[in-house]
């Protein structure tokens, strides 16, 4: 949210930049606090209540989410620090797939909403269906 509150403003560029800073401090803390909970939970496992199923499921969600992080960071550096896109709507088009993601420049949408058929109706529920192509490419 922080992010997104100066998007337009003369000086967002910097203050996106600064709050990903702050995110990627505040993002290893938060990773070495699941490392440490991590490590407490897999030594002191016999003291809880909870099953061997779900301590194996608590442990492998917390190392999946540890797993993806640097990852994450590294994308979100790329994209808002070097402000450098990633190729999406290429690699779909590999596969023989339409693109349906929204352009962000506004002639360009306006030209896809009169020339494609079916781009006017698939942005109408436009956030799911980026949100399951993301799943998909990754």
């Amino acid at each position: 949210m922080k992010m997104v509150a100066k998007f337009h403003t003369k000086e967002g560029r910097k203050h996106r930049k600064a709050v990903l800073r702050e995110m990627k401090t505040l993002s290893e803390r938060i990773a070495k606090h699941a490392r440490n909970h991590l490590k407490l939970l897999q030594t002191r496992a016999h003291e809880t209540e909870l099953t061997e199923g779900q301590l194996r499921q608590i442990s492998y969600r917390i190392q999946n989410v540890l797993d993806q992080l640097p990852a994450a960071i590294a994308q979100a550096h790329e994209r808002i620090i070097g402000e450098r896109q990633l190729p999406n709507d290429k690699l779909i088009e590999d596969y023989g797939i339409r693109s349906g993601l929204c352009p962000r420049d506004v002639t360009e949408l306006s030209e896809r909403l009169e020339n494609e058929p079916g781009m006017r109706e698939g942005l109408k529920r436009r956030a799911g269906t980026e949100a399951r192509i993301s799943i998909l490419l990754r």
